[in-house]
Parts: structure tokens; C-alpha cells; sequence
């Protein structure tokens, strides 16, 4: 029952795109089909008419009258036929198009809880194959499985105001093809789901080992990634043949059913000695009745994959975004750069807390620095500070101010953020760097670039700034990439800073050259550094050391040396044997 209600909610959705987005289109579309559908049926009429005329009276006024009405159906039905067939193509690119801006903008607004649950590669089968399916399915299936509704009723006129009683005979096999069809597509509906959900596995698996191949090769992955990549193929071919074998046999089941009223129709027509034209019409009536069961079994599991597909779609687009209610602003040139977390309280999975009673404070323009263990809680406190993730309870202050109490994009704007992961776009160097502020002019963006130390080898490629960096960036190294991110936030100049392991892939000589300009840049600024190379933060104003959600360690990098505590073991595991710690600083 449930599944039905979703694949009826899922028609409902569809059909508004179609008729409620695009009405003038979609009415038009359909009238031409109206019209092209019943001359076409007229035709048969025609036809029987004509051999009556013909077998009573030969060559006379009458005969050339209905040729001429055969060749004005024929040009109608030709006519009437492209323009609704064109228009149809249009509706189904106007759909297509709206979807997918739709799906983009609402990506941009998803919560990250919800992202984190879904994997890239799902996201990208739902934004191009299922928004395919559904514009195969508007374009083709719609506009058939209606022309096939109107076939069906006009032949049923036509047939019953010839002879009434060969009519029934025709009309009482039809729901013997109704129940076939009906029986298969049923089962489609199931193959169908299940294969655009195998799918959407493949795609993110294939778009996990092609990212990774590099890694792949350098672990001697290849052989289990070929053979998760086989089992996951194998997984949605099974499923596809699944479907494609119920959805292929709708059309030779309902062709017997139907074969079989084309000969009932023919023996009743004979016994009933109707004349030849007559006949001869409802032989061809007969096979036009029984066409449109066969299209809509065709067309079905079309539109039953199109509505699976517009399920998966519409899972992104109501999915929950992030709640942002607030309408006061923070001015990121008035704000006054303090940080408070009181009493603080998150859990990513319900009954399993993770973070307890968490006190913090951060003065303003004082630069701490987050270590600890992974899954200590070290992004989780960035995450909770720029409202990625919700607090259970407590609050957190930015200036006094708690920041649900303000909108999230102002209070995103007062931090400056640089990630271990880099991310640039397949556009010139300059707008990368300007990304942070797109008004910023080019002197800006070179200021911003030369203390971040990347101008010099900016200056060394093709077009300085504004070289077009490709796809995958092969023609920058990793350090490289990360240093454009850190002019990026250096052009953005915003009072408050989070570093995330920022110069993770910087060499040691540049590392300094870096760590000397952030020590310019955050003067007066409060700076967040989420460390794990512990040489980069020995300068900070006091390290925080966190351990399983909570604080356990708080001090200057001395003072946490010489406790011998969490902090004194992992600088002992990465610079130097504990004996020669004890001699540096007794």
C-alpha cells in the first residue's frame, strides 16, 4: 500500500511538471495528438466507404469525394502528427531542464547530515539517468499512452456505428489484454525500481575506484576492485535483464489476445454478410483496437521506469535543508571576534553522545590551535561552530550573540576557511582566487596570491592568471592547488579563520613562508587551527587538545610537553624519543 501511495504521489508530481509548468505547450501538444489520432481512425471509415462505393455504383462523384477525404485525412494526420511529436520533444527538454536547476539549487541547500548519508556517486545517477528516464518518459510515454486512450475510445465509436454486433465481439476480448498487461507491468514496477537502484550503486562505486585509481594501483587494489566492480555489474545486469524480459513480454501476450478478435471480427462479418467495405473496415479496425494495448504495454514499463526515477529524484528534493529561521545579520566588519561554547552538548547518532558539557573560550584575536587522536572531535567543533551539524544542547556564541539567533550565511561570511581537501573549478586561476570575492580586482588578487606564496609560479604558466586550470588540475601539484586555496582566503579577509590541517601538502620551506603570512593575516583575528602536524602550531597562543568529544588537555606547547599527557605522546611519536624531550627541557 505505501508503495502504491509513493508511485501515485510520484504520477502526481510528474504530471504537474508537465501540464501545470508548461500548460500552453503540453494543451497544444495534445490537442495535435487529439486530432492526429482520430484522422487516422477516420481513415478505415474512408476506406470501406469508398470499396462500397466503388462495388455499387464504380467510378463516380461519390468515389472522388472520398478520395479526396482520404488524402485530407492522410495530410492532416501527417501534419497534426510532427507538430505533436515536436512539442512533445518540447515539453520533455522544458521538464528536463527545470528538474535538474531544481536539483541543483536544492543541493546547494541540503543539510549536511542528509549528504553525508548519500554517496556522490547516487547523487550524480539521480541528477543524469533518472532525469533522463523522467524526460523519456514525458516525451515518449505521456504523449503515447494518451494518444493510445483516445484510439482506443474513437475506434470503439466508429466500430459500434458500423455494426454493433461485430463491435462486441471485439470489445469483450479486450480486457483479457487488459489484465495481461495489467499483471505484467505490475512486475516491471518492482524490476524497474530495483534496477535504477542498482544503478545509482554502480555509478557511485564506479566514481569511488576512478577518483581513487591512483591509490588503487599503489595498494595492489586492482584485482578486489575489479571484483567488487564485477559483483556490483553483475548486480544491476541481472536486474536490467529483469526488467527488460517483463517489460519485452507485454507486447507478443496482448498480440496473441488481439490476433485472436482480428479473426473473430472477420468470421462474425462473414456470417452477418456485411459488405466487403464494411468488412474490410473492421478488419482494419479490429488490428487499430488492438494496437493501442500493445502501445500501452509498451509504453508502461517506460513510464513506470519514469516514475521510479522521479521517486529517486524527488527523495533530493524534499529532503530537509538547513533550517535557518533567523533574520538578524552579523556584520562581519562590527562583530567582535569572540567564541563561546557553553555547555555544549551533540551526538551524530541518537543515545550515542558524543560531545558532553563542552566549555570553551576563545578570546578575541587569539590563535588557537584543536589536536587530538582522529575521531577525537577536532572537525566536529568546526562542523557545530558554522551550524553544519545542529548542537543538541547548550549554545554557542560568536560575539555574545548566540548564532542561532542569526541567519547562517551572515555567520558564515565571518570565517575564512581553508580544507585539507582542496577544491578549485575548471575555470582561469584568477577567478579560483577570487572566488572568496568575485568584485575583487585583478591587484587584489595578486596581493592575495604573493602572500599566499603562489605568484611566482602562477607567473610561470601559460597565461599567469588567467591560465584555465584543467579537469583534474594535473598541471598543479597538490601544494600547489592548496596554496590558490589559501590566497583565496586570504582575499576574503574575513575576522575570523579555520585551518584544517591547511598546509598538509606544503613543503617544509614554503610551510614557513605560509605560517609567517597567516601570522600577518591574523593579527586581531581570532584563528582556529585544526592541526596534525604538530610543527605548524607551536606558535599558537594555547593548544587545545581534545579526546573522546570532551577537552583533556589545554595549554601552550611547552606547558603541554611537559605534562607528558596526550599532547607530549604525539609529538613524541612524530619529532623526536622521549629521553631527548626530558634533556631539551630540563
Amino acid at each position: 500500500m505505501k508503495n502504491k501511495s509513493v508511485k501515485i504521489e510520484s504520477l502526481k508530481i510528474l504530471l504537474r511538471y508537465v501540464f501545470i509548468h508548461n500548460t500552453k505547450v503540453s494543451i497544444c501538444s495534445l490537442l495535435l495528438s487529439t486530432i492526429e489520432t482520430i484522422a487516422s481512425i477516420a481513415f478505415p471509415f474512408l476506406i470501406g466507404s469508398t470499396i462500397d462505393t466503388f462495388t455499387s455504383n464504380g467510378i463516380t462523384d461519390a468515389f472522388y469525394s472520398n478520395i479526396a477525404l482520404m488524402l485530407f485525412a492522410t495530410v492532416i494526420t501527417a501534419t497534426s502528427g510532427y507538430l505533436s511529436g515536436y512539442l512533445n520533444n518540447v515539453v520533455g527538454q522544458l521538464v528536463v531542464k527545470q528538474i535538474r536547476n531544481e536539483l541543483m539549487t536544492k543541493l546547494q541547500k541540503l543539510s549536511v547530515p542528509y549528504t553525508d548519508s548519500i554517496s556522490r556517486g547516487d547523487l550524480l545517477s539521480r541528477m543524469t539517468n533518472d532525469v533522463e528516464l523522467i524526460g523519456d518518459g514525458v516525451t515518449q510515454g505521456m504523449n503515447q499512452f494518451f494518444s493510445c486512450i483516445v484510439t482506443v475510445i474513437t475506434t470503439m465509436g466508429f466500430m459500434f456505428f458500423l455494426n454493433s454486433y461485430v463491435a462486441l465481439s471485439i470489445v469483450v476480448l479486450t480486457p483479457f489484454s487488459i489484465l495481461t498487461t495489467a499483471s505484467i507491468v505490475r512486475k516491471c514496477r518492482v524490476t524497474f525500481k530495483r534496477q535504477q537502484q542498482n544503478l545509482g550503486s554502480l555509478s557511485g562505486l564506479t566514481d569511488e575506484l576512478i577518483s581513487e585509481q591512483k591509490l588503487i594501483v599503489a595498494y595492489n587494489y586492482a584485482e578486489i576492485a575489479n571484483d567488487r566492480f564485477e559483483k556490483s555489474n553483475e548486480m544491476f545486469r541481472e536486474s536490467s535483464m529483469s526488467a527488460n524480459f517483463f517489460s519485452s513480454l507485454s507486447n507478443p501476450v496482448t498480440r496473441f489476445i488481439n490476433n485472436i478478435a482480428y479473426l473473430t471480427a472477420g468470421i462474425i462479418g462473414v456470417y452477418l454478410r456485411l459488405s466487403v467495405g464494411t468488412i474490410g473496415g473492421f478488419l482494419i479496425y479490429a488490428a487499430r483496437f488492438a494496437r493501442p494495448f500493445n502501445d500501452i504495454g509498451n509504453v508502461l514499463p517506460q513510464l513506470q521506469a519514469a516514475t521510479a526515477a522521479t521517486t529517486r529524484v524527488f527523495e533530493i528534493l524534499s529532503a530537509p535543508v538547513e533550517i535557518d529561521n533567523s533574520t538578524e545579520i552579523l556584520d562581519p566588519t562590527k562583530i567582535s571576534c569572540k567564541i563561546v561554547f557553553k555547555d555544549v552538548r551533540f551526538s551524530y547518532t541518537k543515545d550515542v553522545p558524543f560531545i558532553n558539557n563542552l566549555n570553551l573560550v576563545v578570546n578575541p584575536g587569539k590563535k588557537i590551535a584543536v589536536v587530538g587522536r582522529t575521531g577525537s572531535g577536532k572537525t566536529t567543533l568546526v562542523n557545530l561552530l558554522l551550524r553544519f551539524y545542529e548542537i543538541d544542547a547548550g549554545q554557542i556564541l560568536v560575539g555574545d550573540i548566540d548564532i542561532r539567533s542569526v541567519s547562517i550565511d551572515s555567520l558564515r561570511r565571518c570565517f575564512g576557511m581553508v580544507l585539507q581537501d582542496t577544491w578549485l573549478m575548471n575555470e582561469s586561476i584568477r577567478y579560483n582566487i577570487a572566488y572568496s570575492r568575485p568584485t575583487a580586482t585583478l591587484d587584489e588578487v595578486i596581493t592575495a596570491a604573493k602572500a599566499a606564496q603562489c605568484h611566482d609560479f602562477i607567473m610561470q604558466t601559460d597565461n599567469g592568471y588567467d591560465t584555465i586550470l584543467g579537469k583534474n588540475y594535473d598541471d598543479l601539484s597538490e601544494g600547489q592547488r592548496q596554496l590558490i586555496c589559501i590566497a583565496r582566503v586570504m582575499l576574503e579577509n574575513a575576522p575570523m579563520l579555520i585551518l584544517d590541517e591547511a598546509t598538509s601538502s606544503i613543503d617544509t620551506r614554503t610551510e614557513k613562508l605560509i605560517d609567517d603570512a597567516f601570522d600577518n593575516m591574523t593579527k586581531n583575528k581570532t584563528a582556529i587551527i585544526i592541526a596534525h602536524r604538530l610543527s605548524t602550531i607551536q606558535n599558537a597562543d594555547y593548544i587545545l587538545v581534545l579526546d573522546k568529544g570532551s577537552i583533556a588537555e589545554v595549554g601552550t606547547h611547552l606547558e603541554l610537553l611537559m605534562n607528558n599527557g596526550i599532547y607530549s605522546k604525539l609529538y613524541q611519536a612524530q619529532f623526536a624519543q622521549p629521553n631527548a624531550l626530558v634533556l631539551m627541557y630540563n
